[in-house]
């Protein structure tokens, strides 16, 4: 017998049942897995058919930040009598109680108030907000007449949160918009800003699992806790910055910044573009800032700065806080000056001298030293 190893033969048959058999195999095996998983699911799947029958809860009970941003609750409905638009239970954690009549008569003015805390009346209670004031005085100056004016007042809400509710509002036959906002760009853009840059898919699979009845009930029962040692209404919602930590999501950004004004001023072209469509009134008020009275909220150095330089600049500061103290201003001047020539981009500084030419009668360099300092603060 030869020792010689027999030729190779290929058998195509042979070699195409086999793939056909491994490749079955695998199907099966996938099969197994996906079935074994939508088995596991198949509980979630049965309670959130529940929940949805039984109508409980329904997502929009608990309030979450990002319905401003995709999917946008109304801010009022219908009372139980359908006689009244009251603010809805979703939004009272950051709105006060306002409404307004269902039907609106020939005597009523209507107007909406849109804007911030300050319009709805912080730091004080809503009773005392503008808005009241107003719908007083208009009252007493012409009896004879319905005057609505409804509080639309959101704690911390900047101007592009305000445009639905802008397009809502519109939809009640206001008479008049009075517009007051701008305090709140720069801390709800920081707050919010991991939410608005979110993937699209990213966003879509979070605001489905969000929208579940099972993810609801969830999230109900692990703050049922908080909101038991919480009062109702708008009282106890802490404003970020009352927090020390919340400074530290603060930092000088120039290009950040500019985008953020660009952002208010579309917004706000946006508001005065769907009055215009709507032929309603619109009154847009210009904010104040109390320049003496309010440091800036956070200073930094300049990039670069070294700790010789550091060293100096702390010297000329607390030689002009000593002069003050004992209110040699004109010394106190020239050591805060001495600093901001070490670091001009220090908040404080300007404030500081803002403050001491005041004191020595000079309120038309104050006044631009004060506007400096609000300039140059981190976290304006």
């Amino acid at each position: 017998r030869s020792r010689l190893k027999p030729p190779i033969c290929f058998f195509p048959h042979r070699l195409f049942a086999t793939d056909f058999l491994m490749a079955n195999r695998r199907r099966r095996k996938w099969s197994f897995r996906i079935g074994a998983v939508l088995l596991g699911l198949l509980p979630l799947l049965v309670v959130e058919v529940a929940l949805r029958l039984a109508g409980l809860p329904a997502p929009d009970e608990l309030y979450d930040p990002w319905i401003a941003f995709e999917n946008v609750q109304p801010l009022f409905e219908l009372d139980d009598q359908r006689e009244h638009y009251l603010i809805a239970e979703s939004r009272r954690t950051f709105f006060a109680e306002s409404g307004f009549h269902a039907h609106k008569n020939r005597d009523s003015f209507r107007i909406f108030c849109l804007g911030g805390s300050t319009v709805q009346g912080r730091p004080y209670q809503p009773p005392t907000a503008f808005s009241t004031w107003l719908e007083l005085s208009l009252q007493a100056a012409e009896p004879s007449r319905q005057w609505e004016v409804v509080n639309c007042g959101g704690v911390s809400y900047a101007s592009y949160r305000l445009v639905p509710i802008l397009e809502e509002v519109l939809a009640h036959n206001p008479d008049l918009v009075i517009l007051y906002t701008g305090h709140n760009e720069f801390l709800e853009d920081r707050s919010y800003r991991g939410l608005k840059d979110r993937n699209a898919a990213v966003a879509w699979l979070e605001d489905r699992a969000l929208s579940s009845r099972t993810v609801t009930l969830c999230r109900t029962w692990l703050q049922s806790g908080e909101v038991e040692e919480q009062s109702e209404g708008p009282e106890d919602v802490q404003a970020r910055l009352d927090d020390q930590r919340g400074f530290a999501s603060y930092y000088r950004d120039a290009a950040w910044q500019d985008e953020v004004v660009s952002q208010y001023v579309a917004s706000l072209e946006a508001m005065i573009a769907a009055c215009r469509r709507a032929e309603v009134p619109l009154v847009l008020v210009r904010l104040g800032s109390n320049l003496r009275d309010c440091p800036p909220f956070k200073s930094e150095h300049r990039a670069g700065i070294t700790p010789e330089e550091l060293a100096a600049w702390q010297a000329a500061m607390d030689e002009g806080a000593a002069a003050t103290e004992e209110r040699r201003f004109e010394a106190a001047l020239e050591a805060f000056l001495k600093a901001e020539g070490v670091d001009d981009q220090h908040a404080l500084v300007a404030w500081r001298i803002a403050r001491t030419l005041d004191r020595i009668g000079r309120p038309d360099e104050a006044v631009a030293a004060f506007r400096r300092a609000r300039d140059l603060d981190v976290c304006p």
